[in-house]
């Protein structure tokens, strides 16, 4: 899965796969908003 830490660099990936995913969520909830 890549999220173990004793990967090198793991948790930054991990980080950076967390933000993506809410920056997606907060897309949705914009057009939902808009949509509404």
């Amino acid at each position: 899965t890549g999220m173990t830490p004793s990967a090198p660099g793991g948790e930054p990936k991990a980080a950076k796969e967390i933000a993506a995913v809410l920056a997606e969520l907060l897309e949705a909830l914009a057009r939902q908003a808009e949509a509404a």
